[in-house]
């Protein structure tokens, strides 16, 4: 038994989406999701196992270029209860340089990349697309959820001027030393993203309804006292009391450099863990959240991201 290793096939890829092209550091990968159930027996136990849903996952950590931000980060300001696939299909290709694509039918993002800003990484993450199949179209359809077709490259988007590395200034509010934070390896924003799904008894899964988002950002301060830290916490003193809002001890979380700003609006302080070791710096990793911000009972962005 033999092989040709002309028929095996490998190669790295681009991502294209809602009409921007997304670089990899490594490998993207494509899952198919097969939810099942299983069929019972008292007799026989585990006799079936039947399908209930299917759905693709698109996995892969960008490059770092700092661009197409409203298509990495589209839930800044989420409208609670709407639909994240909306109401026309956008579809996610891969395309190897090898000269093949693969679509993949209804797409959105479902996991934001970490911002990680930091003179020695670059600055996206890993993110997650979900494909859930193309609207109002039967199961069986063969255009239901995936295609191959021969494609050529030819792509020459990339700049490698757009993945920045670089020191940040770091403030929350205006009070000394947090208006000017050293930080031990810089900020890392994180997202969480509550998604609800849509069901049909014929379809299964339809949509995905948006049921709110939470930031977080972390760093570790150099430089900072004992009692400096622990005036940032404000968990005692006057105005602390069971149920007080973290709201009343809140600034903008502003971070920038060269062409990168982020922005943690109304971030509380939430963890600061003190630390005593040989080597370790007293104050470790400190969490901010950001806290809903409301303006004439408008509801505002819970962060930004900008190229300025």
């Amino acid at each position: 038994m033999s092989i040709d290793r002309s028929t095996i096939i490998r190669g790295p890829a681009v991502v294209e989406f809602d009409s921007q092209v997304f670089y990899s550091q490594g490998d993207i990968i494509a899952t198919p999701t097969l939810d099942t159930f299983d069929i019972n027996t008292s007799i026989f136990g585990k006799v079936d196992e039947r399908l209930s849903d299917i759905a693709w996952d698109i996995v892969l950590t960008p490059v770092g270029e700092w661009e197409a931000l409203t298509v990495l980060f589209p839930y800044a300001n989420p409208t609670i209860g709407q639909s994240i696939f909306g109401a026309s299909d956008k579809d996610l290709v891969i395309q190897s340089l090898a000269g093949q694509k693969m679509t993949f039918k209804a797409a959105a993002v479902v996991a934001m990349p970490n911002i990680i800003c930091s003179a020695t990484k670059t600055l996206l993450g890993q993110v997650t697309f979900r494909a859930i199949g193309a609207n109002d179209t039967a199961w069986s359809d063969s255009a239901k959820r995936a295609a191959v077709a021969a494609q050529a490259f030819s792509d020459t988007s990339f700049d490698a001027s757009n993945v920045k590395t670089q020191p940040y200034s770091v403030a929350w509010g205006s009070t000394p030393p947090w208006d000017d934070i050293q930080t031990e390896e810089g900020v890392t924003v994180s997202f969480d993203i509550n998604l609800q799904d849509v069901n049909t008894d014929t379809d299964g899964r339809v949509d995905q309804t948006m049921g709110g988002v939470g930031v977080m950002a972390r760093m570790t301060p150099v430089g900072i006292s004992e009692s400096q830290l622990l005036s940032l916490l404000k968990i005692q003193d006057t105005g602390i009391q069971r149920g007080v809002s973290l709201g009343g001890n809140k600034n903008d979380l502003v971070i920038t450099g060269t062409g990168v700003s982020v922005t943690v609006y109304d971030a509380a302080p939430k963890e600061a863990p003190f630390r005593w070791g040989q080597t370790v710096l007293r104050a470790g990793e400190v969490g901010f959240v950001a806290i809903r911000k409301f303006s004439a009972g408008a509801v505002q962005a819970l962060f930004a991201v900008s190229a300025s």
